[in-house]
C-alpha cells in the first residue's frame, strides 16, 4: 500500500520550518524589513531571504515527506499507518497513549 502524507501535516510542517526551523533567516528579514524603510537596498536583501527561506523551507519538508513515504523502517510502520489514516490525529493519539500504558505497565513490574 501507497502511503500519504497527510496536506495539513505538510501546511504545519512549511509553517513551522519558516517560523522555528530556520527562524535566523525570518527574524533577518523582519529586522531588514524594518531598515528597509529608510535604505531601499536592504528591501532587496529581505526578498532574496524571504524566497531563500521559502525555497529552503519547502525542501526539507519534501525531504520530511518523501522519507515517510519511502521509509521501511519496521519500528516506525504503525506509526507510519497512523498517520496515513483520514482521521491521523486521533490515530496518533491513540497509538501514543497505547505505548505509554504499555511503558508504565512496564515499569510497574520492574
Amino acid at each position: 500500500m501507497k502511503r500519504k502524507y497527510p496536506k495539513s501535516l505538510f501546511v504545519m510542517g512549511f509553517v513551522m520550518n519558516l517560523l522555528i526551523k530556520f527562524w535566523y533567516l525570518f527574524v533577518l528579514s523582519l529586522i531588514l524589513l524594518i531598515i528597509g524603510i529608510w535604505i531601499k537596498a536592504c528591501l532587496y536583501i529581505v526578498v532574496i531571504l524571504i524566497v531563500l527561506d521559502f525555497i529552503i523551507s519547502l525542501i526539507y519538508q519534501m525531504v520530511l515527506v518523501n522519507t515517510f513515504v519511502n521509509s521501511s523502517n519496521l519500528n516506525m510502520e504503525e506509526f507510519q499507518d497512523a498517520i496515513s489514516t483520514d482521521n491521523w490525529s486521533k490515530s496518533v493519539r491513540s497509538i501514543i497513549s497505547e505505548k505509554i500504558d504499555a511503558d508504565e505497565e512496564n515499569k510497574d513490574k520492574d
